[in-house]
């Protein structure tokens, strides 16, 4: 199968899936388009899928998750620039799930670092941390027997 980058005047970029088979009679093989989707689209439409094989799907299926990977890793190189808003959750995402190269890391401590300098400079004064919630300690088995013979 065959998947490759079309552009459309109307409807802008899309992606075509092409299944070539080879015609014994003719010698050669002959394309068949099994459908388009807009490059935008993170999934490929249930009317593409019902036409494939299931080799063509697990194809396809790579091929998407590759891109899709692609496109994550292209919003975090330019996500350390923007940590408000949209992007933070997305780095904190990422963060946690360990998906964060060291050169990203490192990107996203110098933006920090920059932001806390404008920010000090500008006169906006780092806000006070919450204090922290007192530690609550489980009493252990003697000490809830003890306190359960003593309200008795």
């Amino acid at each position: 199968m065959q998947i490759k980058p079309i552009k459309r005047a109307k409807s802008g970029p899309a992606w075509e899936f092409v299944r070539w088979t080879y015609d014994s009679a003719s010698g050669r093989s002959k394309p068949e388009t099994l459908g388009r989707m807009d490059q935008s689209w993170s999934a490929i439409p249930l009317p593409i899928l019902e036409r494939m094989t299931p080799d063509e799907k697990v194809e396809a299926d790579a091929w998407l998750s590759t891109l899709l990977e692609g496109r994550r890793k292209a919003e975090l190189r330019n996500m350390p620039w923007s940590l408000h808003g949209y992007a933070a959750p997305r780095l904190v995402e990422a963060l946690e799930a360990g998906t964060v190269s060291v050169d990203d890391a490192a990107r996203c401590w110098a933006a920090i670092d920059t932001m806390a300098k404008a920010l000090k400079r500008a006169g906006h004064p780092r806000s006070a941390k919450a204090p922290a919630a007192p530690e609550t300690v489980e009493p252990t088995p003697l000490e809830v027997a003890v306190a359960a013979k003593g309200t008795k």
